[in-house]
């Protein structure tokens, strides 16, 4: 199970725990990291492209053995 944009790896969890041999989730760092087209990446400054995502991995403790 492949979990595109997992913010917070809520729906990773879900399918491990009810069963999935293989549960693989992933996420981008920044705006900056987005594949925006060009002319919306245009309209955006570097400030914004620098905004971290993922705030869902910054407040949940860490889970022993990942």
């Amino acid at each position: 199970m492949l979990d595109i944009g997992t913010f917070d790896d809520f729906w990773a969890f879900q399918f491990e725990k009810r069963g999935t041999a293989e549960v693989m989730a992933l996420d981008v760092e920044t705006f900056g990291d987005i594949d925006f087209p060009p002319p919306v990446r245009a309209t955006m400054d570097a400030q914004t492209l620098a905004t971290p995502l993922g705030r869902g991995f910054a407040t949940r403790p860490p889970i022993p053995g990942y």
